[in-house]
């Protein structure tokens, strides 16, 4: 076991059960100009990342620029509101 300070706690990664996974956790930690870059091998699913990204807009009041990596490499979101 290891205590962590509250920077340590806010920086944390984590999420719950339910709906909740690591690239919507990854979103909502996401300030408005920031962006998150994901490679096709850090990707385990069959689907590109959208489908979450997009039902996790239709849900929140953020919204996401996505895109798709030079070369077919990976995918991008920035976080525009």
């Amino acid at each position: 076991m290891k205590i962590k300070s509250i920077q340590e706690t806010e920086e944390l990664a984590y999420y719950r059960k339910g709906r909740e996974t690591a690239l919507r956790t990854w979103l909502s930690k996401l300030a408005i100009g920031e962006s998150l870059e994901i490679s096709k091998t850090d990707w385990p699913g069959k689907r590109a990342p959208y489908y979450i990204a997009n039902y996790y807009t239709k849900n929140s009041n953020r919204r996401f620029s996505q895109g798709r990596l030079p070369d077919n490499k990976g995918w991008v979101f920035i976080r525009m509101s």
